[in-house]
């Protein structure tokens, strides 16, 4: 039977793989995404550079930036510390992480 779930072949378990964990629109990671966005927008119009710019300084392609900028992607943790360095900027985290009511 199939289940429309894609099966790991290494696995051979049926088990789903990680695309098809993915967030329901205008749930939580897509407002992270924005948010990362919203801070590289910031970022390119702070130091004056196109996104052509950006991809030369941090290795990145332009149809990857143009993907974040539009929030359509998720970002590694190394993805961030790469285009905070390339800033010159620092990360923040404000707030506490609360359990849902």
């Amino acid at each position: 039977m199939n289940t429309g779930k894609d099966v790991n072949p290494e696995k051979g378990d049926g088990q789903p793989t990680a695309s098809e964990h993915k967030e329901p629109p205008g749930g939580f990671v897509l407002q992270l995404r924005l948010i990362a966005a919203e801070a590289v927008l910031y970022g390119l119009r702070r130091k004056g550079w196109t996104r052509r710019q950006l991809a030369n300084e941090t290795g990145f392609t332009e149809e990857f930036i143009a993907d974040v900028l539009c929030g359509d992607t998720n970002l590694a943790l190394s993805d961030i510390a790469t285009l905070v360095q390339a800033f010159d900027a620092r990360i923040e985290f404000c707030g506490a992480v609360e359990p849902k009511p």
